[in-house]
C-alpha cells in the first residue's frame, strides 16, 4: 500500500512548496520542497514511533499534527478535511 496525500491549493496551501504525506505499509513519510525550490526535505517515521495524531480543522482546511515518542512534532498544513480524516484513520489502524 502506498497512499500519497498533498496539501490543497484550493485551501490556500502553498503552490510551489506543497506538503505531502506518503503512507506505506510500515512508514509515515512527510515531504516538503525546501525554500530554495531545488530539493525536497523529507522525514520518515515508522508507525511504532508515532504516539499521537491530531487534526486541527478550520474553515480553510485542516492541519495534521503528528507527535512521536521522542517528542518530535510534525505539522502538515492545508489538507482537505476528507484527506485529513483518511490519514488519521490509516495511521490509527497502524499504531
Amino acid at each position: 500500500m502506498n497512499k500519497t496525500f498533498k496539501s490543497a491549493i484550493t485551501r490556500f496551501g502553498p503552490i510551489l512548496t506543497p506538503h505531502r504525506i506518503v503512507l506505506t505499509d510500515d512508514m509515515f513519510i512527510y515531504k516538503k520542497r525546501n525554500k530554495y525550490l531545488i530539493g525536497v526535505d523529507s522525514i520518515s517515521i515508522p508507525y511504532e514511533r508515532i504516539s499521537s495524531i491530531e487534526i486541527d480543522k478550520d474553515i480553510w482546511g485542516a492541519a495534521i499534527v503528528i507527535t512521536t515518542f521522542g517528542g518530535e512534532e510534525i505539522i502538515a498544513k492545508k489538507f482537505s478535511w476528507k484527506d485529513a480524516n483518511a490519514i488519521k484513520e490509516i495511521i490509527e489502524t497502524k499504531i
